[in-house]
């Protein structure tokens, strides 16, 4: 029994060795890619959640796009236009403070900026293959 222990712990040491912390060689996508939904993540966390009047129907997809763009954004974008910075409003995302869930919010970044880069590896990989 205990030659037994010993190939199982010596197979899992073995196995763990294979483990490498995922990486990609694309780390400037990477990068923005994690920045642009951990601020998406933020900005949803950041915003109450919308609720139509009584009485009326609930908001669709179509609503929700209209009602993204707050006149307070276009406010602070057109002010700090007024400076000389050019800003697009997806950057004031990037503004927003942390939550009690930031770990967590970068962690769902990260996931999903590394699936993003990883696809468009993918992606571009087989077109190459077909020439």
């Amino acid at each position: 029994m205990q030659q037994l222990v010993q190939a199982t712990a010596e197979r899992l040491r073995w196995l763990i060795s294979l483990e490498d912390s995922p990486f990609t060689l694309n780390e400037h996508y990477f990068s923005s890619k994690r920045e642009t939904y951990l601020a998406s993540y933020r900005d949803s966390r950041a915003r109450p959640i919308l609720q139509p009047p009584s009485g009326q129907p609930a908001y669709t997809h179509k609503d929700l796009r209209t009602l993204t763009s707050l006149p307070a954004e276009e406010a602070a974008l057109s002010a700090l236009a007024s400076l000389g910075y050019q800003i697009k409003a997806g950057d004031l995302k990037k503004l927003l403070p942390s939550d009690e869930y930031e770990e967590e919010l970068i962690v769902m970044a990260e996931v999903r900026a590394y699936w993003q880069v990883s696809y468009k590896v993918r992606r571009n990989f087989h077109r190459y293959a077909k020439l």
